[in-house]
């Protein structure tokens, strides 16, 4: 007779444990995406749950500024170097790893900066800037500009 071993399953890190779901509500986060080196200047601003992974704030970037997702795209630590990887997406279409989730990174405090940068080729550079942190998706005035129309 044969004994199988026993398989360890563990669970998606972005997920909260079962016993702490009901409690954990975590904030959004209202992101401003500036284009560097570009006249005139682009912005656009996205809002997204501290439970969303950078591979979603990636694809709201993609998004907003009307990108394919055909490219490498990695998230950087704020500092001029861009040395401080984060997390990266290795594979044109691929997942970000590490899998991580905002919250991981920003850990709710507004202020928090980070560049994103896309198509290493021809680099499409962004600063990510935490302007608001809330609780609740209502308390975002909708008379906030979400995108400069350039």
């Amino acid at each position: 007779m044969t004994q199988l071993a026993s398989i360890t399953v563990t669970r998606h890190p972005l997920q909260p444990a079962p016993e702490l779901e009901a409690q954990f509500k975590g904030h959004y986060y209202l992101i401003k995406a500036e284009r560097k080196n570009q006249k005139p200047l682009q912005w656009r601003r996205v809002l997204l749950h501290s439970r969303n992974s950078f591979s979603d704030l990636h694809c709201e970037l993609l998004q907003a500024f009307d990108l394919s997702n055909d490219h490498l795209a990695t998230f950087y630590g704020y500092n001029r170097s861009k040395t401080d990887i984060i997390c990266g997406a290795w594979y044109a279409y691929g997942i970000f790893a590490p899998a991580l989730c905002l919250a991981d990174v920003i850990d709710d405090h507004e202020g928090v900066k980070l560049f994103y940068s896309y198509n290493l080729k021809e680099p499409f550079d962004l600063l990510l800037t935490v302007e608001r942190v809330v609780t609740e998706r209502s308390e975002i005035s909708s008379r906030v500009a979400w995108a400069n129309r350039v």
